[in-house]
């Protein structure tokens, strides 16, 4: 999810929109944008480290507010609701790089197998 604030949107002469205009603002799948929206250079992804279980379970002790977080806890098992999946898995797919479809009810240890 990437959110973008412009000081103001392109309009028609009717003043509606311009939805054209403001998807020509977007930048192509898979690129990137400078904070005024233009494009920006092209620069190779540094290589991720791996995440580490530990840490997943401070991140879902963190967004689920529990202390009870362990490897094998998934984010079901831990009573995760609509509003924090939203946080948790914009924040999983930062920390994996990728994001299963079921991660939602994998546990932590299978999320950062190999």
């Amino acid at each position: 999810v990437h959110v973008r604030a412009y000081p103001e949107l392109p309009r028609l002469a009717t003043g509606k929109p311009d939805y054209r205009a403001v998807r020509a603002l977007l930048p192509a799948p898979g690129g990137n944008t400078t904070e005024t929206g233009g494009p920006a250079e092209r620069r190779p992804s540094a290589r991720r480290e791996p995440a580490r279980p530990a840490d997943l379970c401070a991140l879902y002790a963190e967004i689920l507010d529990r202390d009870d977080v362990t490897e094998d806890s998934s984010f079901t098992g831990l009573g995760g609701d609509s509003l924090s999946y939203v946080e948790m898995s914009v924040r999983l797919e930062e920390a994996l790089g990728r994001l299963p479809g079921d991660w939602h009810t994998r546990s932590i240890r299978e999320l950062t197998a190999p």
